[in-house]
């Protein structure tokens, strides 16, 4: 599956959506530039069949690697949710060519919605 953009990449993607709820879990990795404040569009419609917005979704980091740490920022839907990434000192990345600890980081993420 590719992402409308280039610099989000998932890979490893699972999908549960044998209860209430669907569930999606999986890797990122990032590569490019971080945009100007706001953080990386990250499209997760294309994982669900319920587009309606999340209830709960966010991005973290399992590793840790030098600080940085991953946070998921619902959109209107679930077409227009940003990853946003902080520092260790808790400030979010300024828009230039992603960090070595950033794109050297294992992401894992985990999202889910109602089923409608």
């Amino acid at each position: 599956m590719a992402l409308t953009n280039a610099n989000v990449t998932p890979s490893n993607v699972q999908t549960d959506s044998t209860g209430q709820k669907e569930y999606i879990f999986g890797q990122l990795t990032f590569s490019g530039t971080y945009p100007a404040a706001g953080g990386e569009l990250f499209d997760i419609s294309q994982f669900f069949q319920d587009k309606s917005a999340p209830k709960v979704a966010f991005a973290m980091s399992l590793a840790g690697a030098n600080g940085y740490s991953y946070g998921f920022v619902p959109g209107a839907t679930l077409a227009t949710g940003k990853i946003k990434i902080s520092t260790a000192s808790n400030t979010e990345l300024t828009n230039a060519a992603y960090p070595a600890g950033v794109t050297g980081d294992t992401v894992y993420f985990c999202a889910y919605v109602k089923k409608a």
